[in-house]
C-alpha cells in the first residue's frame, strides 16, 4: 500500500471499535482475566482506594491480583510490589507500606521500567513458584527502533509479510480489531484498534492479494502486510514519538500476534 486510505478512515474512526470490554458469555476466568488486562491500556489509573475496594477485594478478581506487579508510589517514590496476606511486598522481599487512599495504582508493565527489573521480577517469580495468569514479568514489550525513529509517523517492522485472511480477521476480532474481510470486488478496510480513552486509533495497513480465478464475490484467501501507525481524533497521522510507551507497545504486541499467528509461513504442508 502506497496510497493514503482516506475513505477508509472515515469508516474505521475512534467511534466504531471501542476498547474491548469482557464478553458476559465468556468462561468466568477469562472475561476475569480480559478485565484486568485491559488495565494495561486505561489512561486513568485507578486510586488506591478503588483499586483496593474493587479488584483487591473482589471475591472473584482477588486470587488474580495477588499474582501479579503493581506500581504506585510508596514514601514518595515510585515502587512496583505484589500483593501478599500480609500486605505487600516489593523486589527484595521488604513490606512497602501501601499507598494513600488517593494515591494511583497502574498494573506494572514492563516497557516502562529498566531491563534490570525486568529480570529482577522474573526471577522474583521464578523463587516464589508463581505462575502469572496472562503474561507480565514475561510479557512481550516494544519500544521504539532507530528505524522508528527514522520514518517518524510509521513503523514498518511488521511489514512484508503474507497472511491468511481467515486467520488474520479472527485474531483480530479476538483482540478487539474493526476489520472486515476483503474480496476482489471490493470492501477495503484499515484493520483499526480505537483507543478511546487515549483520543487516538492504531492502524495496521494491509492489502489482499487477488490471485487468477479468484471469484468477485469471495474473500481472498491472502494478505500482505505494510505498516503501523497512530492518528488522533481528526484523523491526522501522529508522531510515534508522541505515543505513550504502554500503548504503543501493546498495539505492536497485537500486531505481531497477527503476523505470527496468521503467516502463511507457519501454515503446515
Amino acid at each position: 500500500m502506497t496510497a493514503d486510505p482516506a475513505s477508509s478512515r472515515r469508516r474505521s474512526g475512534l467511534g466504531g471499535c471501542p476498547l474491548p470490554t469482557p464478553d458476559p458469555a465468556m468462561p468466568d476466568r477469562d472475561r476475569i482475566l480480559r478485565k484486568i488486562e485491559s488495565l494495561f491500556l486505561t489512561r486513568q489509573p485507578l486510586s488506591y482506594g478503588a483499586w483496593r475496594e474493587d479488584y483487591a477485594g473482589d471475591a472473584e478478581l482477588a486470587p488474580v491480583i495477588g499474582s501479579l506487579i503493581w506500581s504506585f508510589e510508596a514514601d514518595g517514590l515510585p515502587c512496583s510490589a505484589m500483593l501478599t496476606d500480609g500486605g505487600f511486598r516489593g523486589l527484595q522481599d521488604r513490606d512497602i507500606e501501601a499507598p494513600a487512599r488517593e494515591a494511583a495504582v497502574v498494573l506494572w508493565h514492563p516497557v516502562t521500567v529498566s531491563a534490570e527489573e525486568v529480570l529482577a521480577w522474573r526471577h522474583r517469580l521464578q523463587a516464589l513458584g508463581i505462575s502469572q495468569p496472562f503474561r507480565q514479568a514475561h510479557r512481550e514489550s516494544y519500544a521504539l527502533t532507530e528505524a522508528d525513529h527514522r520514518t517518524g509517523s510509521y513503523s514498518k517492522r511488521f511489514a512484508a509479510h503474507i497472511l491468511d485472511q481467515q486467520r488474520f480477521a479472527a485474531l483480530c476480532r479476538q483482540r478487539g480489531w474493526a476489520y472486515d474481510l476483503q474480496g476482489v470486488a471490493g470492501g477495503f478496510n484499515v484493520p483499526t484498534l480505537a483507543l478511546e480513552a487515549w483520543e487516538l486509533a492504531a492502524e495496521f495497513w494491509i492489502a489482499p492479494l487477488a490471485t487468477e480465478g479468484s471469484a468477485a464475490s469471495a474473500a481472498l484467501p491472502h494478505l500482505t502486510t505494510d505498516q503501523v501507525c497512530f492518528r488522533d481524533l481528526a484523523g491526522e497521522r501522529l508522531p510515534l514519538a508522541s505515543v505513550p510507551e504502554v500503548v504503543f507497545s501493546e498495539v505492536l504486541r497485537d500486531v505481531d500476534l497477527f503476523v505470527t499467528g496468521a503467516s502463511v509461513c507457519n501454515e503446515s504442508p
